[in-house]
């Protein structure tokens, strides 16, 4: 579904719901669509600096991530430093990954993986 007719409560709804639903899937097994509708359309260090970046759909459906990574791997991650994984995030987000080609498991990099992020930030 384009994200031109979508409102922004319909966009976190099925981010939302794809994300509880496929926590652990991997850049190679994500929908294209997914991956272009969390992306900000501005470079994400402007995004950061804007007052009200945290009230972004980006942004929400961000936390909302790493609120379930949080939930399933209760490993400490400061959350002082959310805007660091947020920028992690979003860059691994931009990486050009072929599509469903199904990777080796061991080449497939998890979209949800916070704690890798976390070790680049």
């Amino acid at each position: 579904m384009p994200t031109w007719i979508m409102s922004i409560s319909e966009i976190l709804q099925k981010s939302f719901d794809y994300i509880d639903g496929h926590l652990d899937v991997t850049f190679d097994e994500i929908p294209d669509f997914f991956l272009k509708l969390w992306r900000t359309s501005i470079p994400v260090r402007e995004y950061l600096k804007r007052e009200d970046y945290r009230k972004a759909y980006e942004y929400r459906i961000f936390v909302h991530a790493l609120n379930r990574y949080r939930e399933k791997y209760p490993e400490p991650m400061p959350e002082e430093q959310e805007s660091d994984l947020f920028e992690v995030f979003q860059q691994m987000l931009a990486l050009p990954i072929p599509r469903n080609k199904h990777l080796p498991k061991e080449a497939a990099f998890k979209v949800f993986d916070f704690e890798l992020y976390f070790d680049l930030v």
